[in-house]
């Protein structure tokens, strides 16, 4: 017993030199910990979102999102942001970010909308107790390397909002309803709601909002990956606008590459509103240029000095 607590006494020592002397090993450390970490939160959460909710719920978002939170204080990241203006729309809407690692989560968490569920790859599904919670919250999982099973998920999303938006237009008396969707055969999508009363329109906390990464993957080159299409042919099918938000690059104090991640800011820009009213899927092809000019004229521009220290490390950083 005595030799157990030695051991632990000599890693509290030597642990705080070997971050000090070695980027390397800081790097892994804080890593492994930060996933630790998810993975500890995940495993207290599931319990309280089943209480709360009794299952697979929009609103656990509520709850993970207030937990998460918190988890930039410890790792020394402080958020920066701006436009949070333009969250403020009426009904449902795609919204759309840039994807650099799996620190990403820190800064959604911190701009997340209520009622937003976001679509990721179907892998994380099975990423044990945090797979778990982001089933629990709603999250849509696609098969990326199978098209059509990812058409049939955005599909999946483009009626959730579209049954949103015909119970806000009937304004129909009060009840409440759960309706679930097969997803891919895998999964279920539950959304609770209660609809208004006679005369009144949807409040913000019966809509529901999509959150996707246009890129399709994490991106460590210092730039925007070209967009693919699945968030603009959700947008435009359910006629509802696009929401940009830029993250600014991390190489500041992040870098895979370079085994690098110390504190940090990172500035996260909520940009106006893109509206598909009137557009068709022949239009998504300009939609997504002028999607992705915007977003990466403002990474540049949050970015700052930053811009040419990427653009010369892009390659390195690509792995």
């Amino acid at each position: 017993m005595v030799s157990v607590w030695v051991v632990i006494l000599m890693l509290f020592l030597i642990i705080p030199v070997l971050m000090m002397i070695s980027s390397t090993f800081k790097y892994y450390f804080r890593i492994y910990s930060y996933l630790a970490y998810l993975m500890l939160l995940a495993t207290v959460l599931i319990p309280w979102c089943l209480v709360m909710s009794g299952g697979r719920s929009i609103n656990n978002m509520r709850y993970v999102r207030a937990v998460m939170r918190q988890v930039k204080y410890v790792y020394g990241l402080k958020m920066e942001v701006e436009g949070e203006e333009n969250f403020q729309v009426e009904g449902p809407y795609v919204v759309i970010s840039n994807h650099q690692s799996s620190i990403d989560m820190m800064g959604l968490m911190e701009v997340l909308p209520d009622r937003c569920v976001q679509i990721a790859k179907k892998e994380l599904m099975y990423a044990g107790p945090v797979g778990m919670i982001l089933y629990l919250v709603g999250v849509i999982f696609i098969n990326r390397k199978r098209t059509t099973d990812a058409k049939n998920a955005l599909d999946e999303a483009v009626q959730t909002i579209l049954k949103d938006q015909v119970v806000q237009r009937l304004a129909l008396s009060p009840l409440s309803k759960r309706f679930s969707r097969s997803i891919l055969g895998w999964s279920t999508f539950c959304v609770e709601s209660a609809c208004p009363p006679r005369g009144q329109g949807m409040s913000k906390d019966m809509q529901v909002r999509v959150w996707v990464f246009p890129e399709g993957t994490r991106n460590h080159g210092g730039d925007l990956l070209p967009f693919k299409k699945g968030a603009f042919h959700l947008a435009v099918q359910a006629q509802v606008p696009i929401i940009p938000v830029v993250y600014s690059s991390y190489y500041s104090f992040y870098s895979k590459k370079e085994k690098r991640f110390s504190t940090g800011n990172i500035k996260i820009r909520i940009l106006p509103k893109i509206d598909t009213q009137g557009l068709s899927t022949d239009d998504i092809p300009e939609l997504l240029e002028k999607s992705y000019s915007v977003m990466k004229e403002a990474f540049w521009e949050i970015s700052g000095h930053l811009k040419n220290a990427n653009t010369n490390n892009a390659a390195a950083c690509s792995t």
